[in-house]
Parts: C-alpha cells; structure tokens; sequence
C-alpha cells in the first residue's frame, strides 16, 4: 500500500510491503535505526528523489490495476490451491 503524510512541512510517502525489509538492511546499527523509524515492511519515498512525483503517480496506478486481475500490469496472483 502507498502511505502518504505530512512531516515536518516536508510531503513524505512510504510503501508498505508485504513482506519485511529491514533484514535485507546488512547494517546493524541502519537497520535498527530504519525499523525503530519506519517499522519492518515499510519502504521511505524521500521528499529529495528526482522525479519523484512520477515514481508516485506510477507506483499508485500499479497498485490501482493489481485490484483488476486481467490488466496488463497486475501483479502476478498466487495459484489457488486444490
């Protein structure tokens, strides 16, 4: 899911997964410091990325079409089981 808030004046966004992040962070003491500040499956969108308006834009209209199975840049879904 795409998260956004205001922070101190500054837009911030962040992209919540599924799955956790923080232990692909190789870095003790980053990683401790990311999780303590974003929790594990969150992602940060800084305010300071080039282009980053359209990384939003993008990332937004992914996750509107992953709701509709048969578009062309829906997510893959998991095989149902027998």
């Amino acid at each position: 899911a795409l998260e956004q808030r205001e922070n101190q004046g500054e837009a911030g966004a962040r992209i919540r997964l599924n799955q956790p992040l923080a232990g692909q962070i190789a870095n003790p003491l980053v990683r401790r410091l990311h999780t303590a500040l974003h929790g594990t499956t969150a992602l940060p969108i800084y305010a300071s990325l080039s282009q980053r308006d359209e990384l939003l834009a993008r990332i937004a209209a992914c996750v509107a079409d992953n709701s509709e199975p048969n578009h062309p840049t829906a997510l893959p879904q998991p095989a149902a089981r027998p």
